[in-house]
């Protein structure tokens, strides 16, 4: 697989997986037991002030892993459930941010959009939505060399440890090239 130019290589070990276009998927969309792991071929450039009326945060994050980390940690409509931290992927920097959708959104969550890619449609395009209410989001912002990759991933509402383990599992199997 090749992020933002980067090569890079993954394992996953549980059954189950499927590979789509965008992403890596398990079991049902927004099942206990479903996950979704979606590694951007590009990293996206902003996060949304306002997930729900689609207005990006201005001005954008500083380009850097912590830079957007800490626009992750703030968006409207989730509550943080830990970091932003500083971790190794790949024997790499990175930062990781954990968040969880508010029960109480002001708007349905597929309408609520997180942060966006210029290259993939910019503001009203390209940009990735809230799963359900309730579930969980992931985020790792890797510095490769002054690259930023980035990968995110969504384990949904009512979902025990076996989708976050697996999370884990696929994160500490990359292997940059």
């Amino acid at each position: 697989m090749i992020l933002e130019g980067v090569p890079l290589s993954f394992s996953v070990q549980a059954p189950g997986w499927m590979s789509t276009s965008v992403d890596l998927i398990k079991g049902e969309y927004e099942s206990p037991d479903g996950i979704g792991i979606v590694p951007w071929s590009s990293t996206p450039e902003n996060v949304y002030a306002d997930p729900c009326a689609h207005t990006p945060l201005s001005p954008p994050p500083s380009a850097t892993a912590a830079g957007f980390a800490a626009a992750v940690a703030t968006i409207p409509g989730t509550d943080l459930v830990s970091g932003p931290s500083s971790v190794s992927v790949g024997g790499r920097p990175a930062q990781h941010v954990v968040l969880t959708i508010r029960q109480d959104l002001d708007c349905d969550p597929h309408d609520a959009y997180r942060w966006y890619d210029e290259s993939t449609g910019g503001a009203s395009g390209g940009w990735r939505w809230f799963p359900e209410l309730g579930s969980t989001i992931q985020v790792w912002i890797i510095d490769v060399d002054g690259t930023l990759v980035w990968i995110d991933a969504e384990s949904f509402n009512n979902a025990g440890p076996g989708p976050a383990a697996e999370i884990q599992a696929f994160i500490d199997s990359i292997e940059f090239e």
